[in-house]
C-alpha cells in the first residue's frame, strides 16, 4: 500500500491496519501523524467550537499522533512531483516573470528540453525550450500549458 506524507487520520489507520493485520508492506514515505479525531460544533450565533474527540489507534494499539507510520519500502517521489499547478487559463509568454514561468521551466527541464537558467523569467532560451517542446510533442497550437508561442 502506498502512504506518504499526506497520508493522514483514518488513511494512516487503513494503512496501519493492513500492515499490521496481513502483513501488507507499505511503500513511500512517513504519513502526515494525525492520530486525532475532531469534532466541530456550530452555534445559532455563527460560532463555532472544534474538540477533540477521540484519538486514532493502530489494531495492535500504537497512537500514531506526531509519529506517522515508517513504511516498510522508503521510496520518495521526484522533486517535480510537487511542482505546482499551471492554471490552463493562464497564458505565459516572453518576458513573464512569476513563479509559474518557474514551475513550467522546471518542467520543461524534466522533459529533456533546456530551459536555461531556471529563475522564472520567460526568456529566448525558455521559448526555445518551448518551441522544442511543442514541436516534439507535434502541438499544432499551445496545449494545456498554454506557455506559450505560435509555432513557426
Amino acid at each position: 500500500m502506498l502512504i506518504d506524507d499526506g497520508s493522514a487520520s483514518a488513511s494512516e489507520i487503513v494503512a496501519a491496519a493492513v500492515s499490521e493485520s496481513a502483513d501488507i508492506p507499505l511503500i513511500g514515505v512517513k504519513s502526515f501523524g494525525k492520530g486525532t479525531v475532531q469534532t466541530a460544533q456550530d452555534f445559532k450565533d455563527g460560532s463555532n467550537f472544534k474538540y477533540t474527540a477521540a484519538k486514532w489507534l493502530t489494531p495492535e494499539g500504537n497512537w500514531i499522533h506526531k509519529k506517522g507510520i515508517k513504511p516498510d519500502i522508503t521510496v520518495k517521489l521526484p522533486d517535480y512531483a510537487s511542482l505546482p499547478y499551471i492554471s490552463p487559463d493562464k497564458e505565459l509568454k516572453a518576458s513573464d516573470s512569476s513563479s509559474e514561468v518557474k514551475a513550467a521551466e522546471e518542467m520543461l527541464k524534466e522533459a529533456g528540453h533546456d530551459p536555461g537558467k531556471v529563475d522564472g523569467f520567460f526568456d529566448e532560451a525558455t521559448t526555445n525550450a518551448v518551441i522544442a517542446f511543442q514541436r516534439e510533442q507535434k502541438l499544432k497550437k499551445p496545449a494545456p500549458l498554454r506557455m506559450i508561442l505560435p509555432l513557426n
